[in-house]
């Protein structure tokens, strides 16, 4: 985590903290202080000329930081958060919407009959976020279980952010978990040789899939899209922290 970021860190790790101390039946692990922080961004739909269409933007789908099975369990081998802990977010830019959607995992009925995505319940909730707000996502929100507006079904509630009409950005910090077995003297990952195999054939797949787009028009216009864009965000939102 970059130095800069440590004194924001340390006021939202305060708030973390206070927010379990007023609802300590929340569950909330603060033991363990925020240590990982991204900068996620959302870049606004555009024209392409060649096809004529407008491009969808930079978005984030519906989805869950912290994932659970069907009886709400932490599903430890698909998260690299750590359990039962906040995950703060700073907005900057334009004022941003998030959504929050009440779902299900479905049935073992409904799974035979194809369908394998989170069912919505119908509920949804959305909060704008403008300059310089903090969010904190809380994650027993994330786990499935009963609810008071849906008392047949454990239910969980997702997030997303779509495309909005500016670029926006923000810094989310969360706890991060990760746990690997390594070479003391490389630091370097002790893989199985079925693993090591695996992973340079996947390392070869995604270099040559970074080295095509690193060399392709599409990557000289999308640098120019985002710099412009930020430039624009900069000048209108930031000029009195920076």
């Amino acid at each position: 985590m970059p130095s800069s970021f440590k004194p924001i860190k340390k006021a939202l790790d305060k708030e973390c903290r206070t927010y379990a101390k007023n609802n300590p039946k929340s569950n909330i692990n603060t033991k363990c202080e925020l240590n990982t922080a991204v900068l996620p961004v959302y870049l606004p739909p555009r024209q392409v000329k060649d096809p004529p269409k407008q491009a969808q933007g930079q978005c984030f789908r519906p989805h869950c930081d912290q994932v659970h099975d069907s009886e709400g369990n932490f599903d430890g081998d698909k998260n690299c958060q750590l359990e039962n802990t906040i995950v703060c977010s700073l907005a900057f830019g334009p004022t941003r919407t998030m959504k929050f959607d009440l779902v299900r995992y479905p049935t073992k009925a409904e799974r035979k009959r194809g369908i394998d995505k989170p069912i919505n319940m119908g509920y949804t909730n959305e909060l704008e976020f403008p300059n310089g707000a903090m969010m904190m996502l809380i994650p027993e929100d994330e786990v499935p279980k009963v609810r008071e507006v849906c008392k047949e079904y454990k239910t969980f509630w997702r997030h997303s952010v779509d495309a909005q009409k500016e670029m926006t950005t923000g810094i989310v910090f969360r706890v991060s978990c990760h746990i690997k077995e390594v070479y003391t003297s490389t630091g370097m990952l002790a893989l199985s040789p079925e693993e090591l195999a695996e992973d340079r054939r996947k390392s070869k797949k995604n270099y040559e899939v970074r080295d095509e787009y690193m060399n392709s028009p599409r990557k000289e216009m999308m640098d120019k899209v985002i710099m412009k864009a930020w430039e624009k965000l900069k000048e209108k939102y930031l000029a009195k922290y920076v």
